[in-house]
């Protein structure tokens, strides 16, 4: 999975300099002050979707795949 992001993408210049998985209160956690919010937002959205114990009824969460303990979190300093 690491491979398929291109961080040195030739077109443009890279927004960030690395990345990593992380938990949800992982990402909560590293987010700086101003982005808290939307983080918030993210994780009241996604964690039914993540959480082991509690799965949505939808159709769509169904045919979902994806790691339900990770997310994709950019670290670093931007590029």
């Amino acid at each position: 999975m690491k491979r398929e992001i291109n961080l040195a993408n030739a077109a443009t210049d890279p927004e960030f300099s690395e990345w990593k998985w992380a938990t949800l209160e992982e990402d909560f956690e590293q987010a700086v002050d101003y982005k808290r919010p939307i983080h918030e937002k993210f994780k009241r959205t996604f964690r039914p979707y993540l959480d082991k114990k509690k799965k949505p009824r939808s159709r769509a969460y169904k045919r979902m795949q994806y790691s339900r303990r990770f997310v994709t979190v950019v670290v670093g300093k931007i590029a």
